[in-house]
């Protein structure tokens, strides 16, 4: 089986198509420039295709074998059994557990064995279609008072045609036909947020509030910041030189263009959500509505694919670029204010005013969700 590692340079935001060029998602941030070398190197070797980026954020793709090089990307990506998802997932968690079980103390010493060890396994269809293309983190107690975490995961490969159109109702027109470089990006890109999820119940945090609002938020907010540290770490050697700064790229022109077709109401919903901390039982009255993202009725269908579309650009949204960063992030959600303890987290001082009002608790401007909201909006 063709690892996909080797095939990135499809995954820059805008696939290719016939011609020269190639638009890219216009970004403000760094990762076009860390995804390129390794997608010029590898289009060079593999195809001898020059990969050059133009003044205008474009990529021109220049040689006779620029129409060979795209229908060999094409084929691989449009064929279900070239990328192991399941491999993947357990590359990259694994060295996300790593990560955490090394520089977090607030996981106690007995709970890490069972966290390194998590499993993956593969989505069983129940009947419902538009949930079984979501990742879930199961955590289950034993008898014996160890603790089983299982990654669920949709596969691809051995999912229905019926899956397959609805990823791809969740991508942009332009990226549409690609079906599995979408889902190997989301098998990149998830994994961090369901690890978070085995560590809330590694530390007995509850949410009680009736759609998992902060359990959600805090799942989400750290979890690509989290991943880049990973990478920078080399925690996993899966993700090559450039891979996850292309998948950000990719997701974040697909957040952008979600944003843009976002109702008033909901897009309201999401910023007070963001910048509340999915707190929904604190604020001051002007939280999201808990029967679902800007009213829609959690029963329904939409309810899951917007929901998922509001964690992924949280997620995007609150990207940190240094190590320290990162551990400030995850002490507000894991640690100050009681919450290494566990408990009802809606019971607990919310983490950023116990970190201003409690002496030794710095909190970057870089970090405060007041300053990363509307990052995405163009």
């Amino acid at each position: 089986m063709v690892q996909p590692c080797n095939w990135h340079c499809c995954a820059t935001g805008q696939a290719p198509s016939r011609g020269t060029s190639v638009a890219l998602q216009r970004l403000s941030s760094p990762w076009i420039d860390k995804a390129l070398p390794a997608i010029t190197a590898h289009a060079k070797e593999a195809f001898d295709v020059d990969v050059k980026r133009t003044p205008d954020d474009a990529i021109s793709l220049r040689g006779s074998n620029v129409p060979a090089m795209i229908d060999t990307l094409n084929e691989f990506f449009t064929t279900p059994g070239n990328i192991d998802y399941g491999e993947m997932i357990s590359a990259v968690g694994r060295g996300i557990v790593s990560l955490i079980c090394e520089r977090c103390d607030f996981i106690k010493d007995e709970k890490k064995p069972a966290l390194i060890n998590f499993q993956a396994t593969p989505v069983v269809p129940f009947g419902i279609p538009e949930y079984e293309i979501s990742f879930a983190a199961q955590n289950s107690d034993q008898k014996d008072g160890s603790t089983e975490h299982v990654l669920i995961y949709p596969d691809l490969n051995t999912l229905s045609e019926e899956h397959i159109t609805l990823l791809e109702g969740e991508v942009p027109e332009h990226l549409k036909g690609r079906p599995y470089l979408h889902h190997l990006v989301r098998c990149i890109i998830v994994v961090s947020h369901e690890v978070l999820h085995f560590v809330q119940h590694c530390i007995a945090l509850r949410d009680a509030s009736p759609l998992s609002w902060s359990a959600e938020h805090d799942a989400s907010w750290p979890s690509l910041s989290l991943l880049c540290a990973a990478d920078r770490a080399g925690q996993s050697s899966c993700l090559t030189p450039g891979l996850v700064e292309a998948c950000l790229v990719y997701l974040s022109g697909i957040c952008r263009s979600r944003i843009q077709e976002w109702t008033p109401e909901v897009t309201v919903a999401y910023e007070s959500w963001q910048l509340h901390m999915g707190l929904t039982a604190q604020g001051d009255g002007d939280l999201p509505a808990t029967h679902g993202p800007g009213g829609i009725d959690p029963e329904d269908a939409a309810f899951n694919e917007t929901f998922r579309a509001w964690k992924e650009s949280l997620a995007i949204e609150g990207i940190v670029e240094s190590d320290a960063e990162l551990e400030v992030q995850l002490n507000l959600l894991f640690n100050w204010g009681g919450r290494r303890e566990g408990g009802e987290v809606n019971a607990l001082p919310h983490p950023l005013r116990f970190a201003d009002e409690a002496e030794g608790f710095d909190v970057p401007e870089s970090v405060r969700p007041c300053n990363q909201a509307r990052a995405l909006v163009p």
